[in-house]
């Protein structure tokens, strides 16, 4: 994209449609703005340059602080089938509790929609901590 744009540049034309990302955008615009002021394009586009490191710094800093928040509500999923393994291992036996009798059915169920909703729990949280703003 910025050598289609750097031949515009040579020719005196606008810059190309971008692809959709916010450095494309953000390109467009000061090109835009500094063909419609007379602004010095190398300063602004070295300004664009330095938000970019930092927006890019700053999401790869929220990406490993949630990786612990990640790995917590995989185990809390998972821990419900490790419990059952294990009692079968132990010979309890309760999958033949929950699969023969209405309060273990009732229980699977209760137990599943549990696990559901705090899946999806966690992942919303994480989404809206991971959203730029």
């Amino acid at each position: 994209m910025l050598r289609s744009a750097a031949a515009a540049a040579r020719l005196g034309g606008q810059p190309p449609l971008p692809e959709s990302s916010i450095a494309a955008t953000q390109v467009v615009r000061v090109w835009q703005l500094a063909t419609h002021h007379g602004l010095p394009l190398a300063d602004v586009l070295d300004a664009i340059r330095v938000d970019l490191e930092q927006r890019t710094r700053f999401a790869r800093q929220v990406d490993a602080r949630m990786s612990g928040t990640r790995a917590s509500a995989c185990v809390l999923v998972c821990l419900p089938g490790v419990a059952l393994l294990l009692g079968q291992t132990a010979g309890a036996d309760p999958l033949a509790v929950l699969a023969d009798t209405t309060l273990g059915q009732l229980l699977l169920l209760v137990g599943a929609a549990f696990a559901a909703v705090g899946l999806r729990w966690s992942e919303h949280i994480t989404r809206i901590t991971e959203r730029p703003t």
